[in-house]
Protein backbone atom coordinates (compact mmCIF):
# COMPACT_ATOMS: atom_id res chain seq x y z
CA UNK A 1 0.00 0.00 0.00
CA UNK A 2 1.34 3.43 -0.87
CA UNK A 3 1.64 6.26 1.63
CA UNK A 4 -1.29 8.05 -0.01
CA UNK A 5 -3.51 4.95 0.22
CA UNK A 6 -2.55 4.53 3.86
CA UNK A 7 -3.37 8.18 4.55
CA UNK A 8 -6.77 7.71 2.89
CA UNK A 9 -7.43 4.62 5.03
CA UNK A 10 -6.47 6.51 8.20
CA UNK A 11 -8.76 9.39 7.28
CA UNK A 12 -11.56 7.02 6.27
CA UNK A 13 -11.57 5.17 9.60
CA UNK A 14 -11.27 8.41 11.58
CA UNK A 15 -14.04 10.38 9.90
CA UNK A 16 -17.38 10.63 11.68
CA UNK A 17 -20.33 9.70 9.51
CA UNK A 18 -18.91 6.73 7.71
CA UNK A 19 -16.40 5.63 5.11
CA UNK A 20 -14.84 8.01 2.61
CA UNK A 21 -13.69 5.41 0.10
CA UNK A 22 -14.85 2.25 -1.63
CA UNK A 23 -14.71 -0.34 1.15
CA UNK A 24 -14.99 -3.25 -1.31
CA UNK A 25 -11.51 -2.44 -2.68
CA UNK A 26 -9.84 -1.62 0.63
CA UNK A 27 -7.31 -4.11 1.94
CA UNK A 28 -8.31 -3.21 5.50
CA UNK A 29 -11.95 -4.23 4.98
CA UNK A 30 -13.07 -7.04 7.26
CA UNK A 31 -16.37 -8.93 7.19
CA UNK A 32 -17.30 -10.57 10.45
CA UNK A 33 -20.19 -12.59 11.73
CA UNK A 34 -22.68 -10.61 13.78
CA UNK A 35 -22.99 -12.07 17.28
CA UNK A 36 -26.07 -14.24 17.57
CA UNK A 37 -27.79 -11.98 20.09
CA UNK A 38 -27.50 -8.93 17.76
CA UNK A 39 -28.54 -10.50 14.44
CA UNK A 40 -32.21 -9.62 14.72
CA UNK A 41 -31.41 -6.07 15.81
CA UNK A 42 -28.84 -5.58 13.02
CA UNK A 43 -30.89 -7.43 10.42
CA UNK A 44 -27.94 -9.35 9.04
CA UNK A 45 -25.66 -12.29 9.75
CA UNK A 46 -22.53 -10.28 8.82
CA UNK A 47 -21.22 -6.79 9.23
CA UNK A 48 -18.22 -5.11 7.74
CA UNK A 49 -15.71 -2.79 9.22
CA UNK A 50 -12.08 -1.80 9.14
CA UNK A 51 -9.07 -3.50 10.65
CA UNK A 52 -8.07 -0.32 12.45
CA UNK A 53 -5.31 -2.10 14.38
CA UNK A 54 -3.62 -3.16 11.13
CA UNK A 55 -4.00 0.36 9.74
CA UNK A 56 -2.29 1.73 12.86
CA UNK A 57 0.56 -0.79 12.70
CA UNK A 58 1.06 -0.20 8.96
CA UNK A 59 1.03 3.57 9.51
CA UNK A 60 3.64 3.25 12.28
CA UNK A 61 5.82 1.09 10.02
CA UNK A 62 5.59 3.59 7.15
CA UNK A 63 6.30 6.53 9.44
CA UNK A 64 9.36 4.72 10.78
CA UNK A 65 10.61 4.10 7.24
CA UNK A 66 9.89 7.65 6.11
CA UNK A 67 11.64 9.13 9.16
CA UNK A 68 14.67 6.93 8.49
CA UNK A 69 14.77 8.13 4.89
CA UNK A 70 14.38 11.74 6.02
CA UNK A 71 17.27 11.35 8.45
CA UNK A 72 19.46 9.84 5.71
CA UNK A 73 18.60 12.60 3.22
CA UNK A 74 19.18 15.25 5.89
CA UNK A 75 22.66 13.84 6.60
CA UNK A 76 23.45 13.84 2.87
CA UNK A 77 22.20 17.40 2.50
CA UNK A 78 24.23 18.57 5.50
CA UNK A 79 27.36 16.92 4.09
CA UNK A 80 26.78 18.55 0.71
CA UNK A 81 26.27 21.97 2.33
CA UNK A 82 29.45 21.51 4.36
CA UNK A 83 31.33 20.56 1.19
CA UNK A 84 30.00 23.59 -0.68
CA UNK A 85 30.89 25.87 2.24
CA UNK A 86 34.43 24.47 2.30
CA UNK A 87 34.84 24.97 -1.46
CA UNK A 88 33.38 28.48 -1.25
CA UNK A 89 35.79 29.38 1.55
CA UNK A 90 38.78 27.79 -0.20
CA UNK A 91 38.00 29.54 -3.49
CA UNK A 92 37.10 32.79 -1.73
CA UNK A 93 33.60 32.89 -3.18
CA UNK A 94 31.47 35.48 -1.39
CA UNK A 95 27.91 34.76 -2.46
CA UNK A 96 25.56 32.03 -3.56
CA UNK A 97 25.62 33.63 -6.99
CA UNK A 98 29.41 33.17 -7.17
CA UNK A 99 29.07 29.55 -6.03
CA UNK A 100 26.42 28.80 -8.68
CA UNK A 101 28.54 30.48 -11.34
CA UNK A 102 31.54 28.31 -10.37
CA UNK A 103 29.42 25.14 -10.44
CA UNK A 104 28.09 26.01 -13.91
CA UNK A 105 31.68 26.58 -15.07
CA UNK A 106 32.71 23.16 -13.74
CA UNK A 107 29.71 21.52 -15.43
CA UNK A 108 30.55 23.18 -18.74
CA UNK A 109 34.19 22.10 -18.42
CA UNK A 110 33.10 18.53 -17.69
CA UNK A 111 30.80 18.44 -20.73
CA UNK A 112 33.57 19.89 -22.92
CA UNK A 113 36.07 17.27 -21.70
CA UNK A 114 33.56 14.50 -22.32
CA UNK A 115 32.93 15.71 -25.89
CA UNK A 116 36.67 15.89 -26.52
CA UNK A 117 37.16 12.39 -25.14
CA UNK A 118 34.28 11.02 -27.26
CA UNK A 119 35.69 12.58 -30.45
CA UNK A 120 39.12 11.04 -29.86
CA UNK A 121 37.76 7.52 -29.50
Amino acid sequence: MTERELIRALRCTSTPGGPLMDCEKCQYRVVEAVPEHLREQVGSDEWEGCDADKIGVDAADRLTAVLGELERVTRERDAAVECIQFIATYMELDSMKDIRKMIETWKADGRRRKREKDTHM
